[in-house]
């Protein structure tokens, strides 16, 4: 289905109302797609076409991001990762979807791991994943805090973004949140791992090192693609993503 076609919602969950859109598909497998820090849901408008038509794909803007609401809250994974849930909830018992399968990008990766330490998911493809410890470890620690000035800096610059939520995000990087192996080896899906070898932002190294954490899950890096392959090799990434699903 063309992305244009796709129907718009709104999904009223515990923390505020959340912007998505969605083939509609009956009795299909779920793909639930979560963007990346300061992105909205368009970011998937050259992937989406190419994903098989029997799959019933959703895409959210997660809170506060896009034009999902923005409350004046400490935003962190957890809750993310519960508005994740009450998602795949609503479209299965609107939709009778029999899987569940999340995939995200950068941020939303983060999201969709922390969400599978703890809930009984079909499978994630995570998506050159943020939040992970070895690249906390492999930085100092005015390092990170010139990564973090560079990246709200950056971010702030897209989408009208509200300094109050990236700020809020950029700094709940406490240790509860952080994802190393003891965390990662809680992940009981299926899970497949996908980055761009050129990726300047996350070094494709840690594709390895999360999948060293991750019994039996899968690494493909994809050539010439930086941060956002699902973007710059939609076809090479797309046909991942059916293969995994199927």
């Amino acid at each position: 289905m063309e992305y244009n076609l796709f129907k718009n919602d709104k999904l009223k969950t515990s923390y505020g109302n959340i912007n998505m859109i969605n083939n509609s598909v009956e009795d299909g497998p779920l793909l639930l797609l979560l963007h990346g820090l300061g992105a909205t849901y368009s970011v998937w408008s050259k992937m989406v076409p190419l994903i098989n038509e029997n799959i019933h794909i959703c895409a959210i803007d997660l809170l506060g991001h896009g034009d999902s609401d923005r409350p004046n809250i400490k935003y962190d994974i957890i809750i993310q990762s519960n508005i994740v849930s009450e998602v795949i909830k609503s479209i299965r018992d609107t939709y009778d979807t029999k899987s569940n399968f999340l995939m995200g990008n950068s941020y939303g990766a983060w999201v969709a791991a922390y969400n599978a330490m703890s809930n009984n998911l079909s499978g994630i493809i995570l998506e050159d994943m943020a939040g992970f410890a070895g690249f906390f470890s492999d930085k100092s620690q005015s390092e990170l805090k010139a990564y973090k000035d560079a990246l709200l800096g950056s971010v702030l610059l897209m989408n009208s973004n509200s300094e109050n939520v990236i700020s809020s995000i950029i700094n709940s990087d406490i240790p509860s949140n952080i994802l190393d192996c003891t965390a990662l080896s809680k992940i009981n899906s299926k899970v497949e791992i996908i980055w761009g070898r050129e990726d300047k932002i996350l070094n494709c190294k840690y594709a390895h090192m999360i999948s060293e954490c991750i019994n039996g899950s899968h690494v493909d890096i994809i050539e010439n693609a930086g941060h956002a392959p699902h973007y710059s090799k939609a076809h090479e990434v797309s046909s991942i993503v059916n293969k995994f699903i199927s």
